[in-house]
């Protein structure tokens, strides 16, 4: 493996967990695969663009390692970036939804508490939790300032909350708080522990997320051109896995109808080439011209209605891996975030 050059973009990711796994797996459908020459190193390099060495960190120490500088860029989950909110001023949130690492961040109080079902519920009782026992309920939590932003906008104050060192679903168990406020992606580990979600307990819904630092604002040339290449292959990877192809004869006509579909649908339509053959052996038929078009997996099934409409009798769909555009979109909005404090070079 190559020695890590000063220039070298430094790209922290998760050292381990579901995260550390469906990074690897990310990056490498995006074109960027992390190449190490021995598992057990924290550093590798990345694939697919130049100069980018990579640094394994744990997921929630990613955005101290950015606001130290022994990052420049990193992928961490949606809830420790936010969790970490002290950094605001020294990192900026890149793409985020990524589309792996989902959980939730919830609260969760034991199955027993049958009277409480709400965030309003929780309110009341810990006013009557507090006068009844003589101290406040104490909650469990990895994340004390989301939770304490949480419980103020449903008016909830009389609560102690309780660093979490270990596995918090069984500190009410255990005696080591009254409820919880923790990560959950199925909801299995919560039910084994006897616990239930608030139904409007849900702090925060996570993905894994890109940051980067506001440091690059400075950044040389050849680095900037780097970072955009990086971002470049990750938003055309993202763009593609929700971008259907689509190829089908239609009415020539209906050209213009089809145009329209760029409004209301995300459609692009990429050409359309005439089909003279079609428009002689019908007898009369209107001719029909080949179009190829690019359609948001959202509106799939209304685009291909659309496309019968029009006299298609048959649509082909594929799926790209990539789909790029004339620029990095999100290159291009780093750059305008950043500009608003300092200036990036030209």
């Amino acid at each position: 493996m190559a020695a890590k050059n000063d220039s070298d973009i430094v790209f922290a990711i998760p050292s381990k967990g579901s995260l550390y796994e469906g990074t690897l797996e990310f990056l490498k459908r995006s074109g960027l695969p992390v190449i190490y020459s021995n598992e057990r190193q924290y550093t590798a390099r990345l694939g697919g663009v130049e100069g980018i060495s990579v640094l394994f960190q744990r997921a929630e120490e990613v955005p101290a390692k950015l606001a130290s500088g022994a990052a420049d860029i990193g992928l961490t989950g949606e809830d420790l970036f936010h969790e970490q909110a002290g950094y605001a001023d020294e990192l900026v949130l890149v793409l985020g939804k990524l589309g792996y690492g989902h959980a939730r961040l919830v609260v969760a109080v034991p199955t027993t508490w049958i009277d409480v079902s709400s965030m309003e519920d929780l309110a009341e009782l810990a006013i009557s939790f507090r006068l009844k026992h003589h101290r406040n309920l104490r909650i469990a939590t990895k994340f004390p300032n989301l939770s304490r932003e949480f419980l103020s906008q449903h008016g909830i104050v009389d609560y102690a909350l309780v660093e979490s060192l270990g596995a918090t679903e069984s500190a009410p168990s255990s005696g080591a708080a009254d409820l919880i406020i923790d990560l959950t992606s199925s909801g299995k580990t919560l039910a084994d522990n006897h616990l239930k979600v608030l139904k409007d307990g849900a702090v925060i819904s996570s993905q894994a997320c890109l940051i980067a630092s506001r440091r690059i604002a400075n950044w040389e040339a050849m680095r900037l051109e780097r970072l955009e290449a990086f971002l470049d292959m990750i938003e055309s990877h993202l763009r593609g896995r929700d971008t259907y192809n689509l190829q089908a004869a239609v009415q020539r006509s209906k050209l213009l109808e089809l145009a329209r579909l760029k409004q209301s649908h995300q459609c692009r339509l990429a050409y359309s080439l005439p089909m003279d053959e079609l428009a002689s052996a019908g007898g009369g038929r209107e001719p029909y011209v080949v179009i190829r078009m690019t359609c948001p997996q959202l509106h799939l099934h209304e685009v291909i209605r659309r496309l019968r409409d029009c006299g298609a009798e048959e649509v082909i769909v594929t799926r790209p891996e990539y789909v790029f555009r004339d620029q990095s979109e999100s290159f291009q909005r780093l750059k305008r975030i950043l500009k608003k404090g300092s200036e990036i070079q030209e």
